[in-house]
């Protein structure tokens, strides 16, 4: 699952980081990556709080399915 998360809080047109995962967690895919992120998030420090299966995409990041 490809989520667009801006930002920690919610925007008008994009999910924020807490609307996205309670789309993971309705949705309950196998793994989710969140992409279209401000400079707010710190990567390491928050896709180590997301789960195991979720975590912030990068640029030129190669998801092989």
């Amino acid at each position: 699952l490809l989520l667009d998360t801006v930002r920690y809080k919610p925007h008008p047109t994009h999910f924020g980081l807490y609307e996205a995962l309670e789309v993971v967690n309705e949705l309950k895919p196998n793994r989710a990556f969140f992409t279209h992120l401000s400079h707010e998030f710190d990567h390491d420090l928050v896709n180590a709080k997301l789960p195991e299966f979720a975590q912030l995409a990068y640029d030129g990041q190669i998801i092989e399915i």
